[in-house]
Parts: structure tokens; C-alpha cells; sequence
């Protein structure tokens, strides 16, 4: 293992942790885990076009894949809730297929801001495949869409919960603060419209593309994008004729994005 990976930090922190059982479950995953390094300037990169043109992304939710297996991405930017800000920071999401549901995908947002520890948010965020393919169809049918407005949607795609562990844990940390378990909601969900990004240039001609070395590949756009290769791309899937189902989810999504 590799000190300069915040999987690997991620990891030893989450086996030294004698809090809940989850921690070891995310250091097993970890551990597992495909990792991917996603090149700083490319990740500022992906963040632009996510704040600018976010309704790209949401008309290609739908060639999002389920890995088989967890997959772990990371970059050296700062949290979009607020962990970071100086050259030591590096945030991270590992994604991993759920175990009963064959759409549904888990995530675990982890960051570092000082190079030597690392934390995870105590709440994982949830999302599907038949959902986003919804969202997608209803986008691609949209002319004009304000970034916000697309944010949104993307966002209410997404699930978040809190294991049992976490949640007595998050309790005894902070002596029941009111405040806590929201904060590590938006920890759990702040990072994922980005991660989705990264997912997605994955499957797209032209977007990131990597080189693997010791067990990790290292992924960059592409030297010499197309200008607007994402969104014709995307335009391209209109001539698709697909069929979606909404599924029964229940209760809400909130908005933490920003």
C-alpha cells in the first residue's frame, strides 16, 4: 500500500477505528477495491463543466453503469461541504454494487486534508440505474435547463442513509448534537453529482482515459478534447429508443449541493 493514496490512508484509519462494525466493512471494500487517480487539472476540469453545463451530465445519466465490483476514484480538490483548502487536500468516493438490489449502487465519501488522516462520512448515499435512466429520457426531451434546475434533479436521485453503527456512534461523538447527522448527510452526498461526472466520462468517447501502474490507474481527459463532446455525444442517444420504469422510492432527497 501506498502512503500517498487517500484509499490507503482511508483504509488504515477505518482499521484502527474501534467505533462501529461498519468501519471495518469499508476497509474491506477498500481493500478490494479498483483504484482509480483522477489527474488534478482534469478533475478542475470536470468541476467546471459540472457548475456550467450540469444538464450534459443529467441527459447522460442513463450510460452510468453498476460496477460488479467496488471501484474507488479520487482527486486532489476540496470537499463541496467544506473539508479542504490547501495543497494537502484529497477527496475520494468508493462506489460498490448493493447486495441484494442488482440497480442500486452504494457510496462512501472520504477526504483528507492534511496528507496523513483520513475521515469518511458516517452516512452513505444511494442511487440506481432505472432511476437515473429516468431522469435522463425526461432531460433529453428538455431544450433549456438552468444549471441549478439540473443540479437538482441529479440530486434527487440520490438516496442517503446511516448504518445502525454510525448513526450510535455519530451520537456518542457529539453528544447527540442536532446538527451532526446533517452535516454528515451532506458529507455523504455533496461529492456525488461530481463522481457521477467521472463515472460517465468513463463511458464516454473522448473523456477520460487511463494508464495503470501498481494497482492503480491513473485517468486524465484527453489530450485533445472536441469541443462539446460530452453534450453530442448525449445528443447522439436520442436516436435510442429505450423504456423506463419509475421505482416506488420512498422518502425524499435533500438538496445539499452546492
Amino acid at each position: 500500500m501506498s502512503d500517498n493514496l487517500l484509499a490507503d490512508m482511508l483504509y488504515k484509519s477505518s482499521m484502527k477505528n474501534f467505533g462501529s462494525d461498519e468501519h471495518m466493512q469499508i476497509a474491506g471494500l477498500l481493500k478490494d477495491a479498483k483504484k482509480n487517480v483522477i489527474d488534478t487539472q482534469s478533475a478542475i476540469e470536470i468541476r467546471h463543466l459540472l457548475n456550467n453545463d450540469p444538464h450534459a451530465i443529467e441527459r447522460g445519466l442513463n450510460f452510468i453503469q453498476r460496477p460488479k465490483l467496488p471501484v474507488w476514484y479520487e482527486w486532489g480538490l476540496e470537499t463541496r461541504s467544506g473539508h479542504g483548502g490547501n495543497e494537502h487536500v484529497k477527496t475520494g468516493c468508493l462506489v460498490a454494487p448493493h447486495d441484494f438490489d442488482e440497480n442500486l449502487m452504494l457510496a462512501v465519501t472520504g477526504w483528507s486534508t492534511d496528507g496523513v488522516d483520513a475521515r469518511h462520512a458516517f452516512a452513505v448515499a444511494l442511487f440506481d440505474t432505472e432511476t437515473m435512466s429516468q431522469v435522463s429520457k425526461i432531460a433529453r426531451s428538455r431544450r433549456n435547463s438552468t444549471a441549478e434546475a439540473s443540479l437538482s434533479r441529479i440530486m434527487n436521485c440520490i438516496e442517503v442513509t446511516m448504518p445502525p453503527g454510525f448513526n450510535d456512534e455519530i451520537d456518542i461523538l457529539t453528544g447527540s448534537d442536532p446538527f451532526a447527522k446533517e452535516r454528515s448527510y451532506r458529507d455523504a452526498t455533496a461529492e456525488i453529482p461530481f463522481l457521477l461526472t467521472i463515472m460517465l466520462l468513463e463511458q464516454t468517447k473522448g473523456g477520460l482515459s487511463g494508464t495503470r501502474a501498481e494497482n492503480v490507474t491513473h485517468q486524465a481527459l484527453s489530450p485533445s478534447p472536441k469541443k462539446g463532446r460530452i453534450r453530442e455525444c448525449f445528443d447522439n442517444a436520442r436516436k435510442r429508443k429505450n423504456y423506463f420504469s419509475i421505482p416506488n422510492w420512498k422518502g425524499s432527497s435533500p438538496v445539499w449541493y452546492r
